[in-house]
């Protein structure tokens, strides 16, 4: 009988809005692994992965850094600032790893 009520009322709305907020939704996830696989900074940590020897290793991911500082210069006035900076730019170039 509580199901006629106001309460029941709201509650079975609530219930609806629920079920159609987490199940109406789209899918956003990545259809397959080749989809994945297209994401250009993940290609760019495989390629410099894969290098043999560690000397190598530290050459490919100079060679990524300096590739992202460029376009982090040219990327337009929100990382300006931070590409000029020298200090950034040193620091950035010493790191042993990349993201």
């Amino acid at each position: 009988m509580a199901i006629f009520g106001w309460n029941g009322l709201m509650g079975l709305s609530l219930y609806f809005a629920t079920l159609f907020a987490v199940y109406g939704t789209k899918n956003a996830s990545f259809r397959d692994s080749a989809e994945f696989a297209t994401i250009e900074k993940l290609a760019q940590r495989k390629a410099a992965a894969g290098e043999r020897g560690p000397e190598a290793k530290k050459a490919a991911y100079g060679k990524l850094r300096a590739e992202r500082l460029k376009a982090m210069a040219a990327g337009g006035e929100r990382y300006a600032t931070l590409a000029a900076d020298e200090g950034f730019r040193k620091g950035y170039a010493e790191k042993q790893w990349v993201r």
